[in-house]
């Protein structure tokens, strides 16, 4: 919520789950693919963001239970994670047919192009991208935005920092300032 205002309805909170409920109702999809680590599936809170705003559109998810930790061990390509995307996305596909893909899981838009690689026919939603979008967004309508463009860029991880260091760059993000570790 911007400073002033509780989050809920009607104010300027900005949530993954609901910009990429958003995002479902813009493309007008009555079948979406979801794929999440297991506890996030689990949870139903993709689907119940969904049906809050497409209450006809169904969501087939699958939980993978290794790809996030994959991802925070540095392998963003290769065998094992290409063949836990296909795992996980035909799971989803022999259940229904899907045009659109949440990537339910913010280490999974840093493997968006093996998800695009393997799977080219779907298209891919990104719910950080569309949270930073609807951010932007509502910092500009509320005449927040940072005329001078400056600030600091951190990344906190709970995995190793020289894995995100890495991250970063192969997305060629501005460097970032510092990755700090935290303990969990």
């Amino acid at each position: 919520a911007l400073a002033g205002e509780a989050p809920g309805e009607g104010s300027a909170a900005i949530a993954a789950r609901v910009a990429a409920a958003r995002a479902v109702q813009r493309c007008g999809a009555k079948r979406v693919g979801l794929i999440a680590t297991e506890f996030t599936v689990a949870s139903g809170s993709y689907e119940r963001q969904i049906h809050a705003l497409c209450p006809e559109t169904e969501v087939i998810a699958a939980g993978s239970p290794n790809l996030a930790g994959l991802i925070d061990r540095g392998e963003t390509d290769g065998e094992a994670v290409d063949a836990e995307i296909a795992a996980r996305v035909r799971e989803i596909l022999r259940r229904g047919a899907v045009s659109h893909l949440i990537l339910g899981c913010t280490h999974y838009p840093i493997v968006e192009g093996r998800f695009r690689a393997c799977f080219p026919q779907l298209e891919l939603i990104d719910p950080a991208r569309e949270e930073a979008v609807a951010a932007a967004a509502a910092l500009g309508a509320a005449d927040l935005v940072n005329p001078a463009a400056k600030g600091r860029f951190t990344i906190y991880t709970s995995g190793e920092t020289a894995v995100y260091e890495k991250v970063a760059a192969q997305l060629a993000l501005t460097p970032p300032d510092s990755v700090e570790k935290l303990s969990l």
